[in-house]
């Protein structure tokens, strides 16, 4: 039932009971090692072993055959189950690197056990707990709609018996999901995780919930994430998890770069990098060095926050593990800063691959003030018109507010237009975006 490889102790675990003793099973494996029908990477930290796919299938055969296949799956789901419990402990300690020695090579076996429990009739509550658990390994690394499937079958496994500290790991995990879209879904499910980690005295959790709710909430202009930063502040502010102390500063950053507070911003930012580099966080730092772009870009330094945020795409590129809903904001700040900078040629070219991004992410309306406005800049009023109308719309029907760059690309962009239209032909052009679908407005947007 290993798809991925296993550990020793992940085999004994599985495959010890009243019939096959722990020796046994170290006997059986030594067996398979010598014919050659077991493989053992002793490169590996954690020593893996991995069966030829030859003899894994004749041992579903077999298994099938006996009528154990649901049994052995289900002592599997139990194993990871345990071996899961430590993740996110282990994700807000180690470095990427660690985390990723310790965890990625059981990737496989999770999706494969995941998939079975939600299956009929297999065991959906042990996925709904193995989802929440796992959360730290699989975020950025499943593919969007892969990730979705697991969130809305897990929240369709929990009932009125669901134990409080898995429905609530379940919600922190969806929350960290959601997040980078800015949305109710993330904020719906963080809320009542910091509420309920708070009441189970689980600071470290109920502080992450905290930050994240914070984050979402000040990134849409919602005055309600001072009061959570403080929250968690007040939980995290003597833990020893480096990678929740990073998140302090960067959250804080966003509640300044919001009130329009470049220096503070870049202040935090700075520390939060610094934090991420020591603590051997890649992504994380390079996430950072993005806010930083970001920061100089509010500050009017157009030069230094292309240079920057031109560096932050080239690193992109020599990132191992693809975390492609981070890479929405990093392209997408490049596109916006090349846009104002007047760089339409490769604010065109660079628009059509954030697209891309945007949308596998669900946020295609996080820069689509840009879009607008190059187009008015290219002379391509009915077009941005169109665009400029839609995005107005959206932000007053999600009563957020626009951040700080962003509102600065619409009014720019509102200038334009009247000086490229007369009322009688803007007007119109306007509705008529405000009306288009999100698909729609999004191909209008890279064609221009």
């Amino acid at each position: 039932s290993f798809v991925g490889g296993f550990t020793l102790p992940a085999a004994i675990a599985v495959a010890e009971d009243s019939t096959l003793s722990h020796n046994e099973v170290i006997d059986a494996i030594s067996v398979l090692v010598s014919k050659s029908l077991l493989t053992f990477d002793h490169a590996a930290r954690n020593s893996r072993y991995r069966l030829l796919e030859i003899a894994r299938a004749y041992a579903q055969e077999r298994l099938a055959e006996s009528g154990e296949t649901d049994a052995i799956t289900q002592r599997t789901s139990t194993y990871f189950q345990f071996a899961f419990q430590a993740c996110f402990d282990d994700w807000t300690q180690l470095s990427d690197a660690d985390f990723e020695a310790r965890y990625a090579p059981d990737l496989e076996n999770l999706q494969t056990i995941v998939e079975w429990s939600f299956a009929p009739n297999s065991d959906a509550r042990g996925g709904m707990t193995l989802v929440g658990l796992s959360g730290a390994l699989w975020i950025g690394r499943l593919v969007v709609a892969e990730a979705e499937r697991w969130l809305a079958s897990a929240f369709a496994a929990i009932d009125e018996t669901t134990p409080l500290v898995a429905k609530a790991q379940c919600q922190l995990t969806a929350g960290a999901f959601y997040y980078w879209r800015l949305n109710q879904q993330s904020i719906a499910v963080l809320r009542p995780a910091a509420t309920t980690f708070q009441t189970l005295r689980e600071p470290i959790r109920a502080g992450y919930a905290s930050l994240l709710l914070s984050h979402t909430l000040a990134a849409i202009g919602d005055h309600e994430a001072e009061a959570h930063m403080k929250n968690a502040q007040s939980l995290l502010a003597n833990c020893d998890r480096p990678r929740l102390q990073t998140l302090l500063p960067k959250t804080m950053a966003m509640i300044y770069y919001m009130r329009g507070m470049p220096a503070e911003t870049v202040r935090e930012n700075g520390k939060a990098l610094l934090l991420a580099k020591a603590g051997g966080y890649e992504i994380l730092a390079l996430l950072l060095e993005e806010n930083l772009a970001d920061s100089l870009w509010l500050a009017g330094d157009l030069p230094q926050a292309l240079a920057a945020a031109r560096s932050v795409v080239e690193q992109c590129k020599q990132v191992s593990v693809a975390h492609k809903i981070p890479w929405a904001w990093i392209y997408g700040n490049l596109f916006g800063i090349l846009t104002e900078s007047g760089e339409l040629v490769e604010a065109r070219e660079i628009g059509r691959k954030t697209m891309h991004f945007l949308r596998e992410a669900d946020i295609p309306w996080l820069v689509m003030d840009h879009y607008a406005l190059r187009s008015a800049k290219t002379g391509d009023a009915a077009t941005s018109a169109r665009i400029h109308g839609w995005i107005n719309e959206y932000f007053l029907r999600k009563q957020i507010t626009r951040q700080p760059n962003e509102l600065r690309a619409m009014t720019s962009t509102a200038a334009l237009l009247r000086e490229l239209l007369p009322p009688k032909v803007l007007a119109p052009l306007l509705l008529e975006g405000a009306q288009l679908s999100e698909d729609a407005i999004c191909q209008l947007a890279v064609l221009s």
